[in-house]
This record gives C-alpha cells, sequence and structure tokens, in this order.
C-alpha cells in the first residue's frame, strides 16, 4: 500500500505540471554540449585488493563528452534531458595486462545524464515553488568543490563516502519540490526531495530530504538537512537482510521457547549542517576575485542509531562520534588570475575501510571486504587507523568563453573505474594523507 500511495503522488505531480497552463503553450530549444579530457596520475596509492599490486605511478586518463537540451514548453513547463559517455582503458593497469597488451581496451560507457520535467508555480520569474520529476542533478552546497555533499554521496550503515573527479554533487531520481517562500527571510530557500536508491543496495528503497538554506546575514549562509534512508522499502528482507553477518543481538523467552533475533539495517537517518563566511565583506578592494576569501565547512551524522558488534565480530556502530565527518575549506585569493583556487581538509574517525564490496557483492549493510560469511577483522588491519584525514586544491579558469582549465591534486575518496572483475576494487584509493594524485581536465563546450 505504501508503495502504491507513493507511486500514486509522483504521477500526480506528474499530471499536475502537465495539466496547468497549456493555453499559453509555445516550444523553445536551448541546446548544450561539452567535451572534456582528464589526464593525470596517481603518484603515491595504496595497495589494489584486487591485484595486490600497488598504485604508485599510475597513469589516468578519461575523455568525456555530453550533448543536453531545455526545452521550455510553456513559461512555466520545461523539459531538461541529456546524455554523456565516457571513454577510458582499463584502470588500473595489472602486470598481466602489461604482459599482454593485446588485452587492452578502450572502454566506452554511454549513460543518462538528466532527464527532468519541471513547473513552476505562481510568478513565473519568482515562483514560491518548482516542482520537478525524473532523474536529476543536485548540489545542495556551492561552495564545496571536491570534499562534502554528505547527504547524498554516503552511506548510513555502513558509513561509506563517494568521491568522483570534478563531480562533487549527486544525481538522483524522484520527485523534486523547491519551496521559496516569500517572507521576511528573502533568502530562505527549501529543498524537499523524494527519491529511489538505483543501484548497490535495497534497490527500489525510498528515501526522504529535506534540506533549508538561508542567508543570515549578507556575509553569512547556513543550511541544514536530514535524509531518511529507506523510508518505504520496496523489500524489507533486502532493506534488513537477515544474515549471519548482521546479526548483532538474540532475545530468548524461555516461556514460550522462542527467540527474537535483530540485524543491522540499511534503514537510518543523516543529519547535516553547512555554513560559508565571505570575508570580502570585512575587506575593501577590487583586486579579489567572486570567490577569493570564502570560509566554508560541512559536518554531517552518518546514521543516528547506536549499534553493538555484531556476532561475528569485526563490525560495530556504537559510537556516533565514529560517523561524523567534517569538511572545512577556504578560497585562496587568486587575485583575478583563476576563477577559483581552494584547499579542503576533512576528518573522518570511522575505523573501517572505505570499502562498498559487502554492499556490491552481497547487498550486506557491513563494511567492506569481507566474505559471505561476514568474516573478517579490521581491528588487525592498522593501515585504516590512519586514513582519517583527506585534502583536495582545485584550481580553475574559465578563458575564451567556451573553455575551462582545471587542476585538482588531493588525497581523497577517490575509486578506481570498474571495468571488469580482473581488477575493480571497492575500496577507493588512497589510505593515508601521503598518498596522492593529481589531475589536469581541459573542457570545451557550448
Amino acid at each position: 500500500m505504501r508503495k502504491i500511495l507513493m507511486m500514486t503522488g509522483i504521477m500526480a505531480a506528474t499530471l499536475l505540471c502537465f495539466g496547468e497552463d497549456t493555453a499559453t503553450t509555445f516550444l523553445k530549444f536551448k541546446p548544450s554540449g561539452f567535451a572534456s579530457m582528464e589526464l593525470g596520475e596517481i603518484v603515491k596509492g595504496g595497495v589494489n585488493s584486487k591485484t595486490g599490486e600497488p598504485m604508485d605511478n599510475t597513469w589516468m586518463k578519461n575523455l568525456i563528452t555530453g550533448l543536453s537540451v531545455d526545452a521550455i514548453l510553456s513559461e512555466r513547463n520545461s523539459l531538461a534531458i541529456g546524455m554523456e559517455m565516457q571513454m577510458y582503458n582499463d584502470f588500473p593497469i595489472t602486470s598481466a595486462l602489461l604482459s599482454y597488451p593485446e588485452f587492452r581496451y578502450l572502454y566506452f560507457y554511454p549513460y543518462l545524464s538528466r532527464a527532468e520535467y519541471t513547473h513552476v508555480f505562481g510568478d513565473a520569474k519568482t515562483p514560491y515553488l518548482s516542482l520537478s520529476a525524473g532523474y536529476f542533478p543536485f548540489k545542495y552546497n556551492s561552495d564545496a568543490k571536491n570534499l562534502g555533499e554528505y547527504l547524498f554521496r554516503t552511506g548510513t550503515y555502513p558509513q561509506y563516502i563517494l568521491d568522483e573527479f570534478d563531480f562533487p554533487l549527486a544525481r538522483l531520481l524522484g520527485v523534486h519540490a523547491s519551496i521559496t517562500p516569500h517572507i521576511p527571510l528573502n533568502d530562505l530557500k527549501i529543498d524537499v526531495i523524494a527519491y529511489s536508491n538505483l543501484q548497490w543496495y535495497a534497490v527500489g528503497d525510498w528515501n526522504l530530504a529535506i534540506i533549508a538554506s538561508d542567508k543570515v546575514a549578507d556575509f553569512i549562509d547556513v543550511g541544514f538537512g536530514m535524509t531518511f534512508n529507506s523510508i518505504l522499502s520496496a523489500d524489507s528482507t533486502v532493506t534488513t537482510p537477515h544474515n549471519p553477518a548482521t546479526l548483532y543481538h538474540v532475545t530468548y523467552n524461555a516461556a514460550t521457547g522462542t527467540s527474537d533475533s535483530s540485524f543491522y539495517t540499511f534503514r537510518g537517518s543523516k543529519l547535516m549542517a553547512k555554513a560559508a563566511i565571505d570575508l570580502k565583506k570585512f575587506i575593501s578592494s577590487d583586486f579579489f576575485g567572486k570567490e577569493d576569501l570564502r570560509l566554508y565547512g560541512e559536518a554531517a551524522i552518518l546514521g543516528l542509531t547506536d549499534y553493538p558488534r555484531n556476532f561475528n565480530g569485526g563490525v560495530s556502530y556504537d559510537s556516533i562520534l565514529e560517523r561524523i565527518p567534517i569538511m572545512a575549506g577556504f578560497n585562496i585569493p587568486a587575485f583575478k588570475l583563476l576563477d577559483v583556487l581552494s584547499a579542503e581538509v576533512e576528518y573522518f574517525k570511522c575505523p573501517f575501510p572505505n570499502d562498498v564490496g559487502a554492499l556490491t557483492n552481497y547487498g550486506l549493510p557491513i563494511p567492506g571486504p569481507v566474505n559471505a560469511t561476514g568474516a573478517t577483522n579490521y581491528w588487525a588491519n592498522r593501515e585504516y587507523w590512519n586514513d582519517r584525514w583527506k585534502w583536495s586544491v582545485h584550481a580553475s579558469k574559465r578563458f575564451a568563453t567556451n573553455y575551462t582549465i582545471m587542476l585538482q591534486v588531493a588525497s581523497d575518496h577517490l575509486r578506481p573505474l570498474a571495468v571488469n572483475d580482473q581488477n575493480v576494487d571497492f575500496e577507493e584509493i588512497f589510505h593515508n594523507t601521503n598518498q596522492w594524485y593529481y589531475m589536469l581536465k581541459i573542457t570545451a563546450g557550448f
């Protein structure tokens, strides 16, 4: 019944968007496109868990191209559709592949980047509500260049963090209501998003996110958000798998001779808070660029409920302090020579490896690597205890209107591109702060 009600709500919202403002229908198209080349190197990296080989001096290259069309259907209705394709080689290159270069392939990976229908309510130029449905990119922290954006790029149980080069945002499938109430808090914006899980775990489950942001002063921006993961389950046995690896409590009733078992679950809630201060407001100068001297940060709680150690051992979610990532960033003055020059750091006390192998291979709400029975021993691997800090330096410049050049040097949550079972690694590449990479990206677009 809950699934039917959710789908009915989505259909009603879509019909409402289509049904209003049809008298003034007109059609305009705004095409856009880009092509990007990414070139870089993992100067020092961890050991690939699949190949057993270090990732040091690994060359990276990637070509991305995309085409989008925004169709303006009427004054209030619009449709955005986009496709992208990535082209890349095997990564990382294993010894076997080096010995037999004929097995090196160029992979083409096409995917839908956007398919979103939008209707606005109220004044068309300053609407109080924008309602969208479909598949859409969403970014709530405009200051974050690499780290952060924790609400949609993390998990609750387990606490993993995703990080894709030059893509500090998420793509969501669902319904998005953007509310701008015209009240004394003129910059207040509220986003309510109902979105579905698309991959890895509890596929088909529905989540709910609520985010509020405002400018409390001329130079201070704040925001708060919360997500309720798997608030509606497509299959409760997938959301809360009854597996020996996820069993953490058993209560036995001697009178009835029955027992009640408790298991880890993907269902959980996350909290987020962010803030930014524009220090240029205290310094009167024409030498600074628009993004210079902004100090910003973000923190989140990945799972509000504590769970004790599982019976198999090695996993526990009993400390909320181990579920709080904190990011801070600062835009270093570039004096208009660059559009932005930012430095970001992150601290995350989680003792487990940032590995999604248990999610992907077995659908279990525990960190990987792990086998089907949950056997593991994270505590014996001391390498991960030093993996609490991440850092990133990002520089970009747009020139000649249609061209952008970007350089990023970082030790972040980057993962190898999954090509085949021979070299796929579900763990992030960098295990310590002295492991890092650089990447140069050149983009031409219109």
